[in-house]
């Protein structure tokens, strides 16, 4: 999951996104990156588990029960993210084994991509485990400028599909900001007040029934 610009809600997303897909299996969601950590997002400051600042050792075969065991939980699934109190960033090589070893350990592994990291030419180990990348463009100039900048530097090879939210100032349509990015569109989701207010008040994004029907038919349009 990768946002346009600066508060696309693009962690939110993906938090979602782990949330539904753990009803069928095993999920991680995994923070990459620098910036803020997921924890503001979820709620989640005081749990207890693992964090990448703790891996900095986690090199060769990393054991994926282990490794799973050791994640803290938000909701129906497992979570590794940054810290603020110990802002680092992660060593290519640690988050390529470390990602190895979720990925053989869940169903499904969910990456919160950090956009200025996507930007500099980092998150490399992390895009090299993405089977597709959803870009979440909200409806206006500004993120469409800042989308076709991102997609300029992912590689040519990986599959990115278009996500839209409203609200929509100007009259966009996702539709044709999918065209004229010249990706695939996938879903167009609403602004979610609901999910701001349960954000604001520490117990993470929380979807509405429309939102909730969105995230699914986004899901169902992933292969």
């Amino acid at each position: 999951m990768l946002g346009a610009r600066g508060g696309a809600g693009s962690s939110t997303l993906a938090a979602l996104l782990a949330h539904s897909l753990a009803r069928d299996g095993r999920t991680v969601l995994v923070q990459v990156g620098s910036g803020a950590s997921l924890d503001a997002v979820l709620g989640t400051e005081g749990e207890t588990g693992v964090r990448w600042p703790d891996l900095g050792e986690a090199r060769g075969e990393v054991d994926p029960d282990q490794l799973g065991h050791a994640l803290r939980r938000w909701r129906r699934c497992a979570v590794l993210s940054l810290d603020d109190d110990r802002p680092a960033r992660i060593p290519e090589a640690v988050e390529r084994d470390v990602l190895l070893a979720l990925r053989r350990g869940h169903r499904h592994l969910v990456i919160d991509l950090d956009r200025e990291s996507v930007q500099d030419g980092g998150n490399r180990p992390a895009l090299d485990q993405c089977d597709r990348v959803l870009l979440l463009v909200p409806r206006d100039i500004p993120a469409v400028a800042g989308a076709r900048l991102l997609l300029s530097r992912l590689p040519n090879d990986l599959r990115v599909g278009i996500v839209t939210r409203r609200p929509a100032p100007g009259g966009l349509h996702g539709a044709e900001i999918a065209t004229a990015l010249g990706r695939p569109f996938l879903a167009d989701l609403p602004g979610g007040r609901l999910i701001a207010r349960s954000v604001d008040s520490g117990v993470g994004p929380v979807l509405g029934p429309w939102a909730a029907r969105s995230v699914r038919q986004l899901i169902r349009s992933l292969p």
